[in-house]
Formats: structure tokens, sequence, C-alpha cells
């Protein structure tokens, strides 16, 4: 077997354990409120559409990627359009839902997370996901980048089904921390066995930071409590 076919065999089992990682993680945290669940009708159509949208982003990537390792990319290219119709859904389905949820407080909020502070970690999530999705949709013509900026761009929607594991598990390390370990695990793995840090990994790792810093000043600062006290009135 020549470097290159096992290279891609590495490459394809990398993707595919991430894949399931993700969804693994979702259905994880959303089981623990399976009973809820079941009774759709109970939420509002924004919220609905809004897990649906979800859920539906997650079912995507691990059926974009299981295509490519089967050789159907003609099937993967395809599939590509409802991908950045879904990723456009959950921009605009987002940002009225985290509004409306920081709006209502209590039990649409996770336990000991202010409005203010949750509106924030949302909507900053939405922006990173914008971007690091966006970027992967706009260079899909070049694989490598591609398909490690698509991998990282389901990291800030991940963190939904992150604060439920946290909560319902009672752990004692942050849904942030949580979430920055699983991207530096995947991003670690990757740099060791092709030998070097992919800039793709690379950038989208520096946003992902910026943006954490960025939420830790802004969260105390005067100008989100006002942004923010003006949106919650």
């Amino acid at each position: 077997m020549s470097v290159i076919a096992t290279s891609r065999r590495g490459d394809q089992a990398f993707f595919i354990a991430a894949a399931v990682c993700f969804a693994t993680i979702v259905l994880w945290g959303f089981g623990f409120e399976l009973d809820e669940l079941r009774h759709y009708v109970s939420f509002t159509p924004l919220v609905q559409a809004h897990g649906v949208v979800m859920f539906g982003w997650i079912a995507l990537f691990f059926i974009q990627v299981v295509l490519v390792v089967r050789g159907r990319t003609d099937w993967h290219r395809r599939l590509g359009v409802l991908g950045a119709v879904l990723a456009a859904l959950i921009i605009v389905l987002g940002l009225p839902t985290a509004t409306v949820a920081s709006r209502l407080g209590g039990d649409h909020l996770p336990r000991g997370v202010s409005s203010t502070v949750f509106l924030l970690n949302a909507y900053s999530d939405l922006l990173m996901f914008t971007l690091l999705a966006g970027a992967g949709l706009a260079l899909r013509a070049h694989s490598a980048w591609h398909k490690r900026l698509m991998l990282m761009a389901n990291f800030p929607p991940l963190n939904a089904a992150l604060v439920r594991l946290v909560a319902y598990l009672h752990l004692t390390v942050g849904t942030a921390t949580l979430r920055a370990t699983l991207a530096l695990l995947f991003i670690a793995i990757d740099t060791i066995r092709h030998r070097r840090l992919h800039p793709a990994f690379a950038s989208s790792a520096g946003i992902l930071l910026a943006n954490e810093l960025a939420c830790d000043w802004l969260a105390g600062s005067a100008v989100w409590a006002r942004f923010a006290g003006a949106l919650l009135s």
C-alpha cells in the first residue's frame, strides 16, 4: 500500500471518528431531555424549527463524511447545497431563538447563567459558526482546507449539547474548557499524523480562542450590558 493511500485511509478514519464524536455528544446531551423532546408540540414553532435545523446539520456532516469515505464525492457536492442552506438557517433561526430565550430566562437558560451572558455566548457562537462554515464552503475546491474548516465549524453549535452534559453529569469542568479540550485533541491528532499543524486548524483555533477572550472581556463590560439590556427590554 502506498504512502498516499495510507494517509488517505488515515484521514478517512479521522473524520469518521470526528463525525461519530459530534453525533454522540449531541444525542447524549439532548438524550437527558428525551421526555421533553417527545412532547415537541409544547415548544414554539421557532424552537422546533431551530432544533430540526441543528440536528439536521450534525446529521448532514456525518452523511457527508461517509459519502467521501465511500468515494461518492458527486453526492457529497450535491448535498453541499443543502449544507449551505442549513448553515444559513442556523444563523437566521439562531439569533431570534437566543434572544427570546434570554428574554424569558428561567428554565430557558442553562443553570447559573444570566440572560446577558447567555445572549453574548449565543451570539458569539453564531458569529464563529458563520466565519468557519462560510470559509469552509468558500474553500470547498480545496479539500484539505474545506474538510478541516467544516469540522471546526461544528464546535460553536456543539455548545448546547455540552452544556447539558456538564449539567446532567455534574461535571466539574466548564463547558468552554470541555469544548476547547476536544478541539485541541482533534487538532493534535491531525498534527501528529501529518507532522505539521495545518493552517486551517491553526487559523480556526486562533479565531475560536480570540472569541473566548473577547467574550470574557465583554461579559463584564458596560458596553455589552447596555447593548444586551436594549435587546432584552
